[in-house]
């Protein structure tokens, strides 16, 4: 089962999506559970109790609009695929610490499109249970997950992990740490780094902003390569 959550001011909207959503997981056998919010006030309260795997948010709702709603849901440690909904991508660039998984413009969400994104998150959804990092440490095995660990620094010969507010350390190299997670949506950015696409805020000139406002260096030889994948993880259609 997944939970797919709909929230917009737009009831005859919401009715659309639901319709679309449907059709889409019946043709492909996927069982979901839909639910609707007309305003993010009512999603936030109702978010304390439920575990949304994906949410779809209107960007421009009165009260509280779609970032602030995104935000406060992280806060509350929701870990939903959120898909932004807006008439524009004008507020791209204001929801980066909201980690959203893409925006659909309203006006333009072709099936090809929609199905893609959708697509998207019931893989990071179906996928999740299995994304962890094991290393072992002082006789220790340890087990983290994939999906939350921001970035690895190469330290000499040791592996630093940045993982949620804490640091691991063990022996290995970024090329056998890169072959092991096998995941896209880290890319390598300097000799020493490796980042996650969903932590970095933006690019400025040779550096990563990530959502903390920390920065990280660009090697030279991979700064084209990291605009273009970063453009495409923000931008797929």
């Amino acid at each position: 089962m997944i939970n797919i959550y709909l929230c917009d001011d737009n009831s005859k909207f919401l009715e659309q999506l639901k319709e679309r959503i449907i059709e889409v997981a019946e043709k492909h056998a996927l069982n979901v559970h839909i639910k609707f919010y007309n305003n993010g006030k009512e999603l936030i309260f109702n978010m304390e109790d439920v575990d949304a795997d994906i949410i779809y948010l209107d960007i421009e709702m009165d009260e509280i609009n779609g970032i602030e709603t995104g935000l406060k849901l992280r806060e509350l440690g929701c870990t939903a695929q959120i898909i932004y909904l807006t008439v524009n991508k004008d507020y791209v660039f204001d929801s980066f610490e909201v980690q959203p998984l893409n925006y659909l413009i309203k006006a333009n969400m072709n099936t090809d499109q929609f199905e893609k994104v959708f697509f998207k998150a019931v893989e990071i959804v179906q996928s999740k249970e299995k994304r962890y990092l094991y290393f072992k440490k002082n006789a220790k095995i340890y087990k983290i997950i994939l999906d939350e660990i921001v970035y690895f620094e190469v330290i000499k010969r040791k592996i630093v992990v940045y993982y949620r507010n804490e640091k691991f350390e063990y022996y290995n190299s970024l090329e056998n740490l890169i072959e092991e997670i096998n995941d896209k949506t880290f890319i390598r950015i300097h000799r020493s780094y490796v980042v996650h696409l969903k932590f970095i805020k933006y690019i400025e000139k040779d550096m990563v902003v990530l959502v903390d406002n920390e920065t990280l260096k660009i090697g030279r030889k991979y700064l084209n390569d990291v605009k273009e994948k970063f453009k495409d993880y923000l931008f797929a259609e």
